[in-house]
């Protein structure tokens, strides 16, 4: 039996919410993913990387990736008050 650690599950589920806020947030502005790697200067493989929760944008890059997709970073990463 492989016991996976509390906090690489708890990484791994931050990864996949901030993920789909990410492509929901793309989709609302209607751009694709080339345009948003492009205005964040990455590759469009690492947008799709960050879509589908295998990683995440870099810290110096998230404040990019929320004007990009004209939201706050608050509330792209799940920190704004509901």
């Amino acid at each position: 039996i492989k016991v996976t650690p509390m906090t690489e599950t708890v990484s791994e589920s931050i990864r996949m919410e901030q993920g789909r806020r990410i492509l929901a947030a793309r989709n609302l502005r209607g751009i694709t993913q080339d345009e948003l790697a492009a205005a964040c200067r990455v590759s469009g493989a690492a947008v799709s990387a960050w879509e589908h929760g295998k990683a995440s944008p870099r810290a110096f890059l998230q404040t990019d990736v929320a004007q990009a997709l004209g939201v706050t970073w608050f509330s792209l990463f799940g920190l704004e008050a509901s």
